[in-house]
């Protein structure tokens, strides 16, 4: 089996743009598996010398760092997606919708602005919403029977929006009029707000007849007899069925690209999902403003500090881009990072569906002027190792402090040498240990098929000026930003993002009892799609603890959790 480890990126929202600093290096391994991840080069085996995986064979790892790529498919691909689930039998609680309207901000800015988004932001355009759903148990002072606990959180959603005013705008493809330097004017969004033009943010009021611990367990259970918890029978209901702009990339006129939906359940309990079309905000974007939000109806300050919507801010560092050609120099850079180029629009790609074309046409040039056009380098993506008629379980994993401090020692332990003194993080010692149970439960193990980790990371803090000025200067020349998608799905293909250190279950409305920590919240889900070989991590408050969304086949689901290597370092 010939591994490729991809280490992606392209999650630099406009918002918050640092600098960057750490070159990425590149090196290979037999018999251990070492990656580039954050810029800091390691090495991580998820198992000692002794580990029994090691009689079936040597399996020979190539490990190719790259900078850049795209992460999740389109949200379209969803309605393709309704299938049977492993799931235990549960009888589906009543959830109905009370009330729905549309929210602005207290204080709007008082004229329209139109503000075209980054390079980055319209990669992304395509992506599913980033979105989450939060569980609270209730409190004498949060109880989601009581009708004041939901007017005030949608005052304090309205102040905070204040700050964020561009999130109640619409969302829209630019026209001929918006053209700026010799980008193509195809696919690139931008946002109008202010000046009473605001088509608002969806606000949805619903009340479910079961109570929270027969929807979500609680902490302590995750932490003890549910480290293995089937989330695939997790109500979508909970989640906010707004249509958001670009969500099939055609339609965006009077639609929102930000949806709330509080649900109140029979015991007190309370839920609350937001939903955003994901060129407007990433998983950081989106905790940074629930944070805000959340501080602000305690009437405090928020731990993350304030937004900043400059798109300028990112695309400056893409170069001259008021030339006829992008700069072949620069080019040539950008190309030489190991990343993938799957070309949406190849319909000679063995396996095309017709879907794919019809998701795709909203942004493409028209037939005379493509045909004119020379498009960049791509390959044809891999449709046949996508079986999308293929029931898809979502497993939460548990995964302790202690068991992940092991995992971490088995993989320093395992370094050679000369890369003894580098240093191997928790997360990416639990990465290597679930991915090559994934590789095993797909039955990869004697495979000679590549294989592919694709790991999405973060422009914010990680990576040097010339790799990024690179990669943004070629984006920026595309005919259009949706043609290429630098990650896949299927059977060969597993994509990674984290949302550690952003203290997801560290949110808290209301007030802080006794003057207290937070409490944290009962269950944290952030929302992917359920398609095979989405992985999510997320760490839960200060326990060290890891817990980790695995969406797969459900075959090969089963075969990882029955697989006895998922506990090796219990």
């Amino acid at each position: 089996m010939l591994v490729r480890y991809h280490s992606f990126a392209c999650k630099g929202k406009s918002h918050s743009f640092p600098s960057f600093l750490i070159e990425t290096p590149h090196f290979s391994a037999e018999s251990r598996c070492e990656f580039s991840r954050l810029g800091q080069p390691c090495g991580s085996r998820a198992a000692t010398k002794k580990d029994p995986r090691r009689k079936s064979g040597r399996i020979k790892f190539e490990i190719v760092s790259t900078i850049f790529a795209s992460f999740l498919a389109s949200l379209s691909w969803t309605s393709l997606l309704r299938h049977p689930v492993m799931a235990d039998k549960i009888s589906s609680p009543v959830i109905g919708i009370k009330s729905r309207h549309r929210i602005s901000p207290t204080a709007p800015p008082s004229e329209t602005i139109t503000t075209a988004l980054s390079i980055l932001d319209a990669s992304v355009a395509r992506f599913t919403p980033c979105s989450a759903i939060w569980f609270f148990d209730a409190e004498h002072f949060a109880d989601g029977r009581d009708p004041e606990l939901f007017r005030s959180l949608e005052l304090s959603f309205r102040e905070t929006l204040s700050r964020w005013p561009h999130w109640s705008g619409q969302l829209r493809w630019a026209a001929k009029t918006d053209h700026q330097n010799n980008q193509m004017p195809y696919g690139r969004p931008v946002i109008t707000y202010g000046g009473g033009k605001d088509v608002g943010v969806d606000w949805i009021i619903a009340s479910c007849d079961s109570n929270l611990e027969s929807i979500v367990p609680s902490r302590d259970a995750r932490s003890t007899t549910d480290k293995v918890w089937m989330a695939t029978k997790l109500p979508h209901q909970l989640q906010a069925a707004s249509k958001l702009a670009f969500s099939n990339l055609a339609e965006f006129d009077g639609l929102p690209g930000v949806a709330v939906q509080l649900t109140a359940f029979k015991c007190g309990g309370w839920s609350v999902n937001v939903k955003i079309a994901h060129c407007l905000a990433d998983a950081h974007s989106l905790l940074t403003f629930m944070h805000d939000w959340a501080a602000q109806s305690r009437g405090s300050q928020s731990v993350f500090s304030q937004p900043i919507f400059d798109p300028t801010m990112l695309d400056i560092h893409a170069g001259a881009l008021n030339m006829e050609h992008p700069d072949p120099q620069v080019v040539s850079r950008a190309r030489e990072l190991p990343m993938h180029r799957f070309d949406w629009w190849a319909t000679d790609a063995p396996g095309y569906p017709d879907w794919a074309l019809a998701s795709s046409v909203a942004t493409m040039p028209p037939p005379d002027v493509l045909k004119m056009q020379q498009l960049s380098p791509s390959t044809h993506p891999p449709w046949p190792t996508w079986n999308l008629a293929l029931p898809v379980e979502h497993a939460q994993i548990r995964f302790t402090a202690a068991e992940v401090s092991r995992m971490k020692d088995a993989a320093m332990a395992s370094l050679p040498p000369e890369l003894s003194k580098h240093n191997i993080s928790r997360l990416d010692s639990l990465l290597s240990h679930v991915w090559m149970l994934i590789n095993r439960a797909r039955g990869h193990e004697r495979s000679e098929e590549d294989v592919y980790l694709n790991m999405t990371l973060g422009l914010r803090t990680q990576f040097t000026p010339e790799a990024t000025s690179a990669y943004l200067h070629d984006a920026a020349y595309e005919v259009s930003p949706q043609r290429l998608w630098q990650a896949f799905l299927g059977s060969q293909h597993t994509i990674v993002t984290s949302w550690t250190q952003m203290k997801a279950y560290e949110i808290r409305f209301g007030r802080v009892a006794d003057g207290g920590p937070p409490q944290l919240a009962r269950y944290v889900q952030g929302v992917m799609p359920r398609m095979d070989g989405i992985v999510q991590v997320m760490d839960i408050g200060d326990s060290g603890d890891f817990d980790l969304s695995l969406n797969l086949e459900s075959n090969a689901m089963r075969r990882l959790l029955e697989d006895p290597q998922l506990r090796a370092f219990a």
